[in-house]
């Protein structure tokens, strides 16, 4: 995902687990950011409500490869904008970033 999004013209900062990537989020205040459902150390639903306590206008879209229903409703009601199933379609991925990046 990070070469591809690179590749395609976006500044990448990646992240190994939640809590880095809420350290990443306070230094780069990225302009969206993808978030993994299943991540070491806290869940991307934890990561998810603390970003949404400090940072709420950075558009998140979660990424996942469970096709549960309502884990992706959860995540939309605790402030995600989108929810994109594993294996993703890149082309998808990528018009749910741009329009991301545009409504701001």
């Amino acid at each position: 995902m990070a070469q591809y999004f690179t590749h395609a013209g976006y500044e990448v900062v990646g992240a190994h687990n939640g809590r880095d990537a809420l350290a990443m989020v306070q230094v780069h205040q990225p302009d969206v950011v993808l978030l993994d459902v299943h991540m070491p150390g806290m869940t991307g639903i934890d990561v998810l409500q603390q970003m949404r306590l400090r940072w709420r206008t950075i558009p998140v879209i979660m990424v996942s490869g469970s096709d549960d229903l309502e884990l992706a409703k959860s995540s939309l009601r605790r402030g995600a904008i989108d929810y994109v199933h594993k294996p993703y379609d890149f082309e998808i991925l990528h018009r749910c970033v741009a329009a991301a990046t545009t409504h701001q």
